[in-house]
């Protein structure tokens, strides 16, 4: 946790330096949380934004950087194979009744997944690499997943505007320890997330 919180103070202190800057610190953070790394981005991007950062070019390019990390997990889907979705079905207890019943939906309606999927971190490389397993067209899959990134970043860019308008009257002092408050709730949010994720595989 001392580690991931140093990181999230290097973003922090690498995205105050210059309005470039800070948008490469956002989307390296949202690559990294689309690779699994326990961030949650909404509360580094108001940090950010609170510090200056320029708030539409952050979510451009971090719905860019997401997909590409996303698209990483379509690659590991496609490199282990058409038998990796039964393995890990059966080593999960679904019933082969279940499993032919998922298939099936699955390949209906596959592309709206994936849209659905990208709308939250934690189902989306997963998803992904599901596409990537069973074989769904690539063009496919990168249509749908950038829909979903697109909507998803769009709707975190409307909430992080709200909360900068919110604040942006208050003191230099107040800011920076909204910046600092907002980047722990991320760091111990992204934490807790992880641990659940853990607990549950």
């Amino acid at each position: 946790m001392a580690k991931a919180g140093r990181l999230h103070a290097r973003l922090l202190a690498w995205g105050g330096a210059s309005p470039r800057a800070a948008v490469a610190a956002f989307a390296t953070a949202a690559l990294l949380e689309s690779l699994f790394v326990p961030f949650v981005i909404d509360a580094l991007l108001l940090a950010l934004v609170l510090g200056g950062a320029p708030l539409w070019r952050c979510v451009a390019a971090g719905a860019a950087a997401s997909l590409l990390g996303t698209m990483a997990w379509y690659g590991v889907g496609v490199w282990l194979g058409p038998d990796a979705v039964p393995t890990v079905a059966a080593w999960l207890h679904v019933s082969p009744d279940l499993q032919a019943q998922a298939a099936d939906a699955w390949r209906s309606y596959w592309f709206g997944a994936l849209i659905l999927a990208s709308l939250t971190a934690v189902p989306d490389p997963l998803a992904a690499a599901t596409a990537g397993a069973s074989q769904v067209p690539f063009l496919g899959a990168v249509a749908a997943l950038a829909i979903g990134h697109a909507l998803r970043f769009a709707l975190i860019g409307a909430i992080v505007w709200v909360g900068w308008r919110l604040v942006g009257a208050a003191s230099p002092l107040w800011r920076r320890r909204l910046r600092w408050a907002a980047l722990w709730v991320g760091l111990l949010a992204g934490v807790l997330l992880a641990a659940i994720g853990w607990a549950l595989a």
